[in-house]
């Protein structure tokens, strides 16, 4: 059997960020809110939980290029200690069940092959609806308003002739 695994992380390295992972098999969807967690612990958690959800020698197919390798390879000791504890922990896990429990084939494709990413693309999860609308009424808020065409003739004379707003509008008559 196939698990299709994907994580997402919105504002992925920030402050605020939030992570979700999906894994999708036959025809069931597995979705889980994580929370504070970079992209590539949620890859690599959606992996964990297809791993522990499939049988000796299935496969699993991910997108994550770094996931696969946390999932399958021996982590040396230098990145180990740039890692924080609960990914190291999360690692190790799927490791053991991976390679040494499940013998797991883990396969890497193009996100637009993915079905997990395609689920992902089509209905985004980041703590549930009332924190997706949350944000997106404060990205509305935050965005950058593009300036009037008269705004940005202003800017152009302050940045290029060191001309403040007022006296252009002082020299061009304006009030």
């Amino acid at each position: 059997m196939k698990y299709y695994c994907d994580g997402s992380t919105y504002m992925n390295g920030q402050e605020g960020q939030d992570s979700s992972y999906l894994v999708k098999y036959d025809d069931q969807i597995i979705r889980e809110h994580l929370g504070d967690f970079s992209i590539n612990y949620a890859e690599l958690y959606a992996i964990y939980k297809a791993s522990t959800l499939a049988n000796l020698g299935d496969m699993i197919v991910t997108d994550s290029q770094i996931a696969k390798i946390w999932a399958t390879k021996i982590m040396k000791r230098k990145f180990r200690e740039t890692m924080p504890a609960e990914t190291i922990k999360l690692r190790e896990k799927t490791f053991n069940l991976v390679m040494k429990e499940k013998f797991l084939t883990i396969t890497c494709v193009p996100r637009e092959v993915n079905e997990a990413g395609k689920e992902i693309e089509a209905n985004p999860f980041y703590g549930g609806v009332e924190n997706h609308k949350i944000r997106l009424e404060k990205w509305k808020q935050t965005r950058p308003k593009k300036a009037s065409k008269e705004k940005q003739a202003y800017n152009y004379f302050a940045d290029n002739y060191g001309i403040d707003e007022e006296t252009i509008k002082i020299k061009l008559g304006i009030k």
